[in-house]
């Protein structure tokens, strides 16, 4: 499965704009992973 960065779905929290994906089988148990620190969608 490739990434494309295809939603443009974001949440801001505390002025911060978060960019997220929700992809899988939403019936089963959910996989958060983070990364990255100070950069952007780009980067």
């Amino acid at each position: 499965m490739k990434f494309e960065h295809k939603s443009q779905t974001f949440i801001e929290i505390d002025s911060a704009k978060i960019y997220y994906e929700e992809i899988g089988n939403p019936k089963k148990q959910a996989l958060i992973f983070l990364h990255g620190g100070f950069g952007n969608i780009i980067n």
